[in-house]
């Protein structure tokens, strides 16, 4: 230990872990299973009703579920470092002690080296980057740091002196990160996407029944026409049927007669 000025004393530290809430804990990202499930069925059955190809769409679906899960365990193991004892460089009582991170209050003075990974949110000048997975969670969340805060999971720039401002719970990783998978900005869209496909595959479907009910009371009045003459033929009387059958056979036994009478050999052998 070293001698340093300011630092909270032992009987602040002690009330400041009274009065908050100490125990963080352990950061696991959820996953919203539902919307991708509704994704992937939105896919397949409109799929189905533009290409007649099911697969086609409950593949795209399975590489979308696919993609979505190893995003979220890259995410997850970016955040789950968070969990592990980290040992930092504190003031109390004028000196400068190493102790777990996890032992902070809000009010400490840290002593950071240049490239440290920030586990907790600070107050500081010094500048600082915030790295990649932060800078997507507050794009997704359009969240704004404010000026002179440096959130937990940035990295400091050079050596610096930062004093704690929030701590276990009430850091942003605990409270907006760790929610990110579960957060409307992304399950809003996912659902929406998954609900308009099924309202297009049920449209087209419903367009298609349509049609051919069309086509059926189309095909029925033609049906109808070409079916009149034998309907009449139907309806005809039955003396009517023998007499129109019946008179071109008395017409041809009277010319066969004839040409009987007229010249028999010839009759005969024609």
């Amino acid at each position: 230990m070293m001698q340093v000025r300011s630092g909270l004393t032992g009987i602040q530290v002690k009330q400041k872990q009274f009065t908050q809430r100490h125990a963080a804990r352990i950061l696991a990202p959820a996953f919203q299973l539902q919307p991708v499930l509704l994704l992937g069925a939105g896919l397949g059955f409109l799929s189905d009703a533009w290409f007649n190809a099911a697969w086609l769409g409950f593949a795209l679906a399975t590489l979308i579920f696919g993609a979505s899960m190893a995003v979220h365990a890259a995410f997850k193991r970016w955040l789950m470092q968070f969990n592990a004892p980290q040992s930092v460089l504190v003031v109390r009582d004028g000196l400068l002690r190493a102790i777990d991170a996890q032992a902070l209050v809000a009010g400490d003075l840290v002593q950071v080296r240049a490239g440290q990974l920030l586990p907790v949110d600070v107050l500081t000048d010094a500048a600082t980057v915030t790295t990649s997975w932060l800078r997507v969670v507050l794009a997704l969340t359009g969240r704004q740091v404010p000026t002179g805060v440096a959130l937990a999971g940035s990295r400091v720039l050079h050596d610096a002196r930062v004093e704690v401002l929030a701590i276990a719970d009430n850091r942003f990783i605990a409270t907006d990160a760790q929610t990110l998978f579960a957060a409307p900005v992304l399950t809003r869209p996912t659902l929406a996407a998954g609900l308009g496909m099924l309202r297009a595959a049920a449209l087209t479907w419903f367009s298609q029944v349509q049609t051919q009910v069309l086509r059926q009371h189309t095909a029925r009045p033609l049906l109808a026409t070409a079916l009149v003459p034998v309907r009449r033929l139907i309806a005809t009387p039955t003396t009517q049927v023998r007499r129109a059958l019946v008179a071109p056979m008395r017409h041809s036994a009277k010319e066969a007669a004839f040409r009987y009478n007229q010249d028999p050999v010839s009759w005969l052998w024609a």
